[in-house]
């Protein structure tokens, strides 16, 4: 529909041409910012440690986090005050637990009386 264009077709389309002309101009640096941005984005959801999101609280099935300096902890407790699970526990130590299997398998007691952290594997409900 010719009559309802603002801009005439002859300058449409120099003005097509030169963004094409840019584009192809500065592709690198487009693609370089856009994989800079994706890099910078996914590093920030990333965990630091490794059982980040995984662990549950045995007394109130909260999240598990690090709380402390390098110590997991109740998150439940530690920054909501909804729970009386005060224990924590080392990171490496976690995971060295958790890198050998379950810890009845590794001959290993917990000593917390089963109110320590739990794994949870996929959407299971955590371990016993």
């Amino acid at each position: 529909m010719p009559e309802l264009r603002v801009v005439d077709h002859e300058l449409w389309q120099r003005v097509k041409l030169r963004q094409t002309e840019l584009a192809k101009q500065f592709e690198a640096t487009t693609k370089g910012v856009r994989a800079a941005r994706a890099e910078r984005l996914n590093g920030l959801r990333r965990p630091v440690f490794l059982l980040s999101g995984l662990l549950t609280c045995g007394c109130c099935g909260g999240k598990y986090g690090i709380v402390v300096n390098d110590r997991y902890g109740c998150l439940g407790h530690f920054r909501k005050g909804t729970c009386d699970n005060g224990r924590t526990i080392r990171h490496d130590d976690m995971e060295r637990l958790r890198a050998g299997g379950p810890c009845r398998q590794a001959g290993i007691s917990r000593g917390d009386g089963g109110r320590g952290a739990r794994l949870r594997r996929g959407n299971q409900s955590p371990e016993p």
